[in-house]
């Protein structure tokens, strides 16, 4: 595997030199305006002071075999610059500085040799065409009118907020320090490039960046070495059903970490993790890439269990019976959620479909449009015994000020016994089960 480096301005960086695309298995645009403010705040101290060039830190690109850049390190810093970009051009008028600023956003085209413009930058399937038509063809006006129901994706999200943000700050500016922080931004401002042509080489090289202390979710950890297991002619598709999967959760770290934290109680029926990465990979992820099913834990794991954990946040929404929707409604009015791992084994285990993509749980159609009213429930009376038990154990731990360990040690006692199938035989017999109380 061959490695260069090179020290580059951000003027010999967005150039034909470079066509940038984010891999599938990169996680998504995650920036707030804190990120987006401080850059800019950054920029501007920079050129004030003007005293030498500014270092962005380091690009690390895979050259593929289609002549694209791979980004291992460095999407979250490309989009927003190409933001930053895209706010001076609609804030300028003048003809020279408006080409040379569409310049760093697309390779202009050649219409007599047939030649389309190109972005230089691309964005996952599922953002690539909102980021080229609002920020790279430069619709901003239209990208802040956009309302929520607009937007599908988190990065999308982020991408509106960060653009509003940005522009708020630079249109302040007058013309002439504006465009002073223009030049210096795309003249001094550097990249340090490290560029391989092993495209193999991308997941080591992602791991190595996280070991590094990358600010990556338990997701995006787990979503690399999943993937980086399925065969090349799967591997983007799964990518993509992946992000699709935890799109709910968008970037909250702290529900995406409780939803893993979740899944390796119940798949080891361990009540707590030291370390959720080390653990998780180690004690759940092992089993299936030690057999070379990543398709088998993505289709029958993650997303049955991503979609009962979303139907614990938000049960009104669901198709599920209304005497269970209203169980999970006061389950959430406690303040502690450590029984969230009971609950989401019994609706994986009650619920039909959970693992098909086809299956309706959030749509409430009337039966004139040809879709039942609520979805299918394999066992329903187990599903209301085990959340009738685990409201009334709930509210006693609260009571009582049980500890997390306390509380996460019972949870993880009922999940396997729930797997041996103890509860349904004491719940089928009529009696209340003394593995709740």
């Amino acid at each position: 595997m061959s490695i260069s480096a090179s020290e580059k301005p951000l003027s010999k960086v967005f150039t034909s030199d470079y066509r940038f695309t984010i891999p599938s298995f990169q996680r998504s645009y995650s920036w707030h305006d804190a990120q987006m403010r401080q850059l800019v705040n950054d920029v501007m101290d920079a050129c004030a002071l003007h005293d030498g060039p500014y270092f962005l830190g380091s690009l690390i690109l895979v050259h593929d075999e289609r002549g694209m850049h791979q980004v291992i390190d460095g999407q979250q810093r490309l989009v927003s610059l190409s933001i930053l970009f895209s706010i001076l051009l609609a804030l300028e008028e003048d003809p020279q500085l408006t080409s040379s600023l569409e310049g760093l956003l697309m390779e202009a085209g050649d219409k007599l040799r047939g030649i389309n413009a190109e972005p230089r930058l691309t964005l996952r399937e599922q953002d690539e065409g909102f980021f080229r038509e609002y920020v790279q063809q430069g619709d901003l006006e239209a990208l802040f009118d956009l309302r929520e129901t607009d937007i599908h994706t988190q990065a999308q999200r982020n991408i509106q907020g960060n653009t509003r943000c940005a522009y708020d700050i630079l249109a302040r500016m007058q013309d002439d320090e504006r465009r002073q922080f223009a030049q210096y931004l795309v003249n001094d401002v550097m990249f340090v490039i490290v560029t391989t042509d092993d495209i193999s080489g991308a997941y080591r090289i992602f791991d190595v960046m996280n070991m590094r202390g990358m600010p990556l979710t338990p997701s995006d950890v787990f979503k690399a070495k999943v993937v980086s297991s399925i065969s090349p002619a799967a591997r983007d598709a799964y990518a993509r059903y992946w992000d699709e999967i935890m799109e709910p959760m968008g970037d909250d770290t702290e529900r995406i970490e409780r939803f893993f934290k979740d899944l390796d109680l119940i798949a080891t029926k361990t009540p707590l993790c030291e370390s959720l990465i080390a653990d998780f990979m180690d004690h759940v992820l092992e089993r299936y890439m030690r057999k070379g099913e990543g398709i088998e834990y993505i289709d029958e794991v993650l997303r049955p269990y991503a979609i009962a954990n979303e139907i614990i946040h938000r049960p009104g929404e669901s198709l599920l019976p209304d005497d269970v929707v209203d169980l999970l409604i006061g389950l959430n009015d406690y303040p502690s959620k450590d029984w969230h791992p009971v609950a989401m084994w019994v609706l994986v285990h009650s619920l039909k479909g959970l693992d098909d993509p086809d299956t309706v749980v959030f749509e409430r159609q009337t039966a004139d449009h040809g879709r039942e009213h609520q979805v299918k429930v394999h066992d329903a009376q187990r599903l209301r015994d085990v959340l009738a038990s685990l409201d009334r154990v709930t509210g006693t731990d609260c009571l009582n000020g049980k500890s997390e360990l306390e509380r996460r040690t019972r949870a993880s006692t009922i999940v396997r016994d729930l797997n041996k199938g103890a509860l349904l035989r004491l719940v089928c017999k009529g009696r209340v089960s003394s593995l709740l109380v």
